[in-house]
């Protein structure tokens, strides 16, 4: 069996295969929306359009996330308070595979309204 053969196919198939991605460009939006303490607050609008995703908790307590949009009733995840806790400096990021078009919802209980989650969407 000739390897070397096999081999070039392959690295063909591949190399036919990548150049028929289409490579999505645009100008990502930033924010920091204003979170209200114990208040869940919707900080990113649905938008279809999305292709990437990017949330990152600056502040200095615990936040969570709804990726579907949901009304978060505080940052302890139960079986109908779900969502994605970030630690102080944590982040999440959609993977490029498949990224949520439904509106993102933030809790915190900090004591006071912060600005200090950064998202980022494009």
């Amino acid at each position: 069996m000739n390897f070397k053969l096999i081999f070039l196919v392959l690295l063909l198939s591949c190399s036919t295969a990548l150049a028929d991605v289409a490579f999505i460009t645009g100008t990502p939006t930033a924010s920091n929306p204003t979170v209200a303490t114990a208040t869940s607050v919707t900080c990113l609008a649905a938008n279809r359009s999305r292709r990437m995703l990017t949330i990152q908790n600056n502040s200095a307590a615990d936040i969570m996330i709804s990726l579907t949009g949901a009304t978060l009733s505080g940052i302890v995840p139960t079986s109908t308070n779900i969502g994605l806790v970030l630690e102080p400096g944590a982040s999440y990021t959609c993977p490029a595979s498949y990224c949520t078009g439904t509106a993102i919802t933030c809790y915190q209980t900090s004591g006071g309204d912060i600005n200090t989650i950064s998202i980022v969407e494009g």
